[in-house]
Order: structure tokens, then sequence, then C-alpha cells
């Protein structure tokens, strides 16, 4: 072990997951947004993940889950330093950006014109978390985080942050609470009283199940999904890959606003 013990040796190890992660993750050109850019200069880093502008304002990296490991929240802050009162575009969808606490959701181009998304993602240090706030650049996003998770990059290394299998509900249920990805073959779909419900299970009361509340229910109105009370549901029989928060609800469900939180992997 190297002089100085174990703090030391953790040093050294996040140094060399860094210098690793930023020779997979080369700047990738940011041409995906919507919306009208913004020009800012970030003045710090919170420790929540979130940053100070220089007017004040506070700043969300749309489309992320942050990892809340030691290892994550220190490559967070190395990784987020490199744009540190620098001028930066900001990227908010039309007529989306602040929430309810006042703070900016957008996309962030630094002026090597990179995506500060992109490069938390591709160095295995984020995970893609889609929303109705920006949904512009989660296709690439998703591809990034495929990289990375094929690669083993980042959290990818860490069994922690494994994809969930969704007939293992003993196990979602004692993730209760936590961001997760979770597999598993869709085997029916029911909209009842305005809400979608996707079945992975032939027990809906103790089996996985993943919901659609009725303000987000028409987001979801397509051949893939059904519309109204159709019985042709194209998801039906597919696997899939959803993410997002679990909670308990009848067995292990999971609660998603937006059709990109759903990968159709195949039959």
């Amino acid at each position: 072990m190297p002089e100085g013990g174990p703090q030391a040796f953790s040093i050294i190890r996040l140094c060399f997951l860094l210098l690793v992660a930023c020779f997979f993750a080369a700047p990738v050109h940011a041409q995906c947004w919507s919306g009208r850019a913004q020009s800012a200069k970030v003045q710090s880093y919170n420790e929540d993940g979130t940053f100070l502008l220089d007017d004040g304002r506070r700043l969300v990296l749309v489309g992320l889950e942050r990892p809340l490991s030691p290892v994550a929240m220190a490559a967070w802050r190395s990784i987020s330093s490199s744009i540190l009162s620098q001028p930066v575009s900001l990227h908010v969808e039309e007529g989306r950006g602040e929430d309810r606490y006042g703070r900016l959701h957008a996309y962030v181009e630094t002026a090597s014109h990179y995506l500060l998304q992109t490069r938390l993602v591709a160095a295995g240090w984020a995970r893609v978390y889609p929303t109705k706030e920006g949904q512009a650049c989660i296709a690439d996003l998703l591809k990034a985080e495929a990289r990375a998770r094929a690669d083993q990059l980042g959290i990818w290394s860490d069994s922690a942050y494994q994809l969930r299998d969704a007939a293992d509900t003993n196990a979602l249920m004692a993730l209760n609470g936590t961001y997760q990805i979770v597999v598993g073959k869709v085997l029916g779909s029911v909209r009842k009283k305005h809400k979608l419900y996707l079945n992975f299970g032939e027990d809906w009361k103790t089996d996985f199940t993943v919901t659609v509340v009725s303000t987000n229910a028409r987001l979801f109105d397509s051949q893939m999904f059904g519309v109204g009370v159709s019985q042709e549901v194209g998801i039906v029989g597919k696997r899939v890959r959803v993410r997002g928060f679990l909670s308990r609800y009848n067995g292990p469900n999971m609660e998603i606003t937006n059709p990109d939180q759903i990968e159709i992997l195949g039959e």
C-alpha cells in the first residue's frame, strides 16, 4: 500500500480512474439541443450536484442522475471544476427551465463546444435520467452511457450500480426509494382510470410494475403504448430497459413520466 495509508491509496485510485475516464471520454460536440442559448459563467460547484451562476441563479444539469458513491461525487467535483469561472452556453428547452425551487435546468455547452452532461456520462460518472425538462439530447446521452457501461467505466465497475432484473422482486423491494435501471419483458399493458400500467409478471399485486399517472399518460399515446382502451399495444412481449425511482405499491413499482425512460431491447 502507498505511503500514507488507505486515504492516500484512495486518492491515487481516484486520480487513476479519472485519467482513464478522460481518455475514453473525449469531448463530444454539442449538436443535439433545442432552444435559445444563454451565456453565463459558473461561479461555484455545490456538493449537492448543482452549480451557482454568476448572476445568482442555481443550475441543475438536466438529463442526469448523480450517483452518491464517494468516488463518483469526487469525480463530479473534479470534472466540474474545469468550467468554473469559464464562459458557458446554457441550452434550455422552450417553455421549460426553472423548477419550483427556482433552479434552472439546462444543458451546459463549454467553451470547447462539448456538453458537460456528455462528459460525465461518457466517463461513467452519471446515469441518464430522461425528464420532461430536457429531452433534446437524451438519445446521445443514452448511447454514451451504453458505451461507458460496456467498458465498465466509473460506476459501471461497481456492483451497486448493476442493471436490475425485473423478475427479482425481493431485490427491487429492498431498493425502495433509489434510482435504478431495470431490465425485463413486458407481459401486459393496462389503461385504467386514465393511468397506464406495464406489468412484468403474472400477478400485478406482487410483481414489478411500471406506472404512468394520468397527467403524463397522453405522452404515451402511440402504437407502442396504445391509445385509450386500445388492445393493440406494441410493447407487450418486448424486453425493455426502464429507469427511474423505485417505490412500493402492490409489489415493486416505478412511476415514469417520459417515454424516453423506456428503451426497447427486442423480443
